[in-house]
């Protein structure tokens, strides 16, 4: 079976494109012939393993999987069967709208209508009961993907160097309207009290932003701010080396999955069993105290800790079982 993925390349700065690489490598290791079409520019070679192909290639494709939408290159007026892969979360999609920014939930709405869309799958249980009115038919859940191979325990760790402190903890997560990390921050700050030489590092971090600024020297000025940068082409490094990386996340975002499969210590919102340092961070007292536990945890036995955590994305985040679900969806539409 051919299958054309319709992604935007941008290799390590996009957890949506690298989540979609890990699914073409998975099909093309279960025997598939997938591909990636990126809609935005003229691109042909290899994307770290997964084959970046012509446009053409949608015309002779069985069918097609779309990540970052038909824009251009003919790709919308495609008469092929079309499996939707939903990466975004519904919150985030219906503000971006309600900013006026980009009409991600109307597009989402029209979608469902659009008899050519044979499936719809989003990478988060949670996420079905805000899918489901706005796509009422033909809608899954697949687990969310990451490349085993290359998010391990064992290799390089990050050097802090003159940012570094006695317990080094991070935020990988970008800041959006829909989740920020302002209240892990805060937590982290309760946590510092308890843990003088603890050091927040920060990446993906904004430029310049209102109110981000205070934040950051509040922290400075309590000797707690660690290295601070913007999107780093390869995380795997900070993961190990670090304590613990924290998220008000509850879902499986690319940060968690990354930082697990790489042993890292986490601790992210309730509601799954990823971890089990799992707390609501609005409520930041008890969201440090998770912290502590996590911290505590990992002292007394660092070599187990990132065995369970390994273990764990194993368990959840296999992209062989994600492709099974796409390829089903993909059979099932084509023999009908």
């Amino acid at each position: 079976m051919k299958i054309a993925h319709i992604v935007i390349v941008n290799s390590h700065l996009s957890g949506l494109c690298e989540s979609a690489r890990d699914l073409v490598m998975a099909e093309r290791a279960l025997g598939e012939d997938a591909r990636i079409i990126d809609p935005k520019k003229p691109l042909e070679g290899d994307f770290r393993g997964a084959p970046v192909v012509e446009a053409s290639f949608a015309d002779e494709c069985d069918i097609i999987i779309n990540h970052s939408g038909l824009v251009g290159k003919g790709l919308d007026d495609t008469k092929k069967p079309i499996i939707l892969a939903i990466h975004g979360r519904p919150r985030n999609s219906f503000l971006l709208e309600w900013n006026k920014k980009v009409p991600v939930y109307t597009i989402l709405y029209r979608r469902g209508t659009d008899p050519r869309y044979v499936g719809f799958v989003t990478f988060w249980p949670e996420h079905l009961p805000f899918l489901k009115p706005l796509l009422p038919r033909d809608l899954h859940c697949a687990a969310p993907p990451v490349n085993l191979s290359e998010w391990v325990v064992d290799g390089p760790q990050h050097n802090f160097s003159d940012h570094a402190g006695d317990i080094n903890v991070v935020v990988t997560d970008t800041w959006r309207d829909e989740k920020d990390p302002y209240y892990v921050v805060n937590a982290f700050l309760l946590f510092a009290e308890k843990h003088p030489g603890a050091r927040l590092h920060l990446y993906a971090a904004p430029k310049a932003a209102r109110g981000y600024g205070l934040l950051m020297h509040i922290l400075r000025e309590r000797g707690a701010l660690g290295e601070v940068r913007g999107y780093v082409n390869n995380l795997a490094p900070v993961y190990r080396a670090a304590d613990m990386m924290v998220t008000q996340i509850r879902c499986a975002s690319r940060t968690v999955r990354e930082a697990l499969a790489c042993g890292c210590q986490v601790v992210m919102g309730p509601g799954n069993d990823y971890t089990p340092y799992t707390t609501d961070a609005i409520d930041v007292e008890a969201f440090a105290e998770t912290m502590d536990q996590a911290y505590r945890e990992r002292s007394e036995a660092p070599d187990a800790m990132r065995a369970r955590n390994r273990q764990s994305a194993e368990k959840h985040f296999d992209p062989a079982e994600c492709a099974r679900v796409f390829l089903k969806l993909a059979h099932d539409a084509l023999q009908g």
